[in-house]
């Protein structure tokens, strides 16, 4: 799922950083200068966990684009907590940007 907002990729990647420690998913990498953030949220009735990852990618007039993937990490299908996950992650960002 990607968005594009129009703050620093500075901004957006702290951003980022807070929302997955507030939304208790764990970060496993993290980095400011390739703008990757990785990480795994917790298993649950639903899931053995996903791997979530987002990505930030610069563009003109001081806008940035983010693009957050969340993948089932031990299991054939997601049952649509992936796309959960991308929504939640997306919605959040905004929020906190407010």
């Amino acid at each position: 799922m990607e968005r594009t907002f129009k703050y620093s990729w500075s901004k957006l990647f702290k951003t980022c950083v807070k929302v997955l420690q507030d939304l208790k998913i764990n970060i496993d990498y993290e980095n400011d200068v390739d703008g990757i953030i990785q990480g795994v949220t917790k298993r649950s009735l639903r899931s053995w966990g996903e791997d979530i990852e987002i990505r930030l990618r610069k563009l003109e007039n001081n806008k940035t684009e983010i693009i957050v993937n969340s993948k089932a990490s031990a299991q054939l299908f997601s049952w649509g907590k992936d796309n959960e996950n991308e929504e939640q992650i997306i919605s959040s960002i905004k929020k906190a940007l407010e």
